[in-house]
């Protein structure tokens, strides 16, 4: 991308209210809520949420803990080089996550994604956004986690976690809790 495009793109992300700085809240959720693995499933079923094959494995595998006392959480949506990183180059995604847990952020467990994506509407394929979160481990292939929208809706999606992303990509987190 070139430095107009970029500008252009940085532009965006700040319309769609993406933080500027790590310790900045940008959405909150409840977790708690759900009685099970497949309560969340027929909660984004229910909501008309287009669901991969593999998300829909992993929420009735048993992989998956709810937690049993309901909060609200902060999560952070900051792009990857808003924690630091140059524009011009990709950055491990290993990397980037461990610079902001040493910042103080903290991974998104599958229910808080699940709780984001039914309480937040995207409107642009501008708006992907990759949850921060240790690895889901299928079939030996580290995955991820994924809200994107398209022609077809708005979609949570299990992908194959890339080595690298673009310093522009967006990564949620959970912000700690202040005491």
């Amino acid at each position: 991308m070139n430095q107009t495009k970029n500008q252009k793109y940085i532009e965006t992300l700040n319309e769609l209210g993406y933080a500027q700085s790590h310790s900045e809240k940008w959405q909150s959720v409840r977790v708690g809520t759900f009685t099970s693995p497949q309560h969340c499933l027929r909660a984004l079923e229910g909501m008309d949420i287009r669901i991969c094959e593999g998300v829909r494995e992993l929420l009735v595998s048993g992989q998956v803990t709810i937690s049993s006392i309901e909060r609200e959480i902060d999560l952070v949506a900051i792009p990857i080089f808003r924690l630091g990183f140059s524009l011009k180059r990709k950055v491990r995604i290993k990397t980037a996550i461990a610079r902001a847990y040493k910042l103080g952020l903290l991974p998104v467990s599958i229910e808080a994604a699940v709780a984001l994506r039914l309480s937040y509407k995207q409107t642009t394929i501008v708006d992907y956004l990759t949850m921060a979160m240790d690895p889901i481990i299928i079939k030996e292939v580290e995955c991820n986690l994924d809200m994107s929208c398209d022609s077809w809706g708005e979609w949570l999606l299990i992908r194959e976690r890339p080595e690298f992303m673009e310093s522009l990509a967006v990564l949620v987190f959970e912000l700690p809790r202040k005491v």
